[in-house]
């Protein structure tokens, strides 16, 4: 089962739970958010751990129905 842990201030967005500084990720899937001590201790022994200090982690969103000409270089247009 690949296990990421994930260890920095994330802003989870949750108002009864607005920071963590742990997470793990098991298959894609968040499978704990909390305190670092703990998810140090669930994480498997071969988990891949990305350590952001006291960088901030958020949620990030993806815009994938831009318009074309928004993410293509410009192409001079030739007659």
């Amino acid at each position: 089962m690949k296990q990421t842990v994930i260890l920095g201030n994330i802003i989870t967005m949750d108002e009864k739970r607005p920071f963590a500084e742990a997470a793990i990720v098991k298959n894609g899937v968040f499978a704990y958010i909390g305190n670092a001590e703990e998810a140090k201790k669930l994480a498997s022994s071969d988990a891949q751990v990305l350590d952001y200090g006291d960088n901030y982690i958020y949620p990030g969103f993806m815009e994938t129905l831009a318009p074309t000409w928004c993410s293509t270089p410009t192409i001079p247009f030739r007659r």
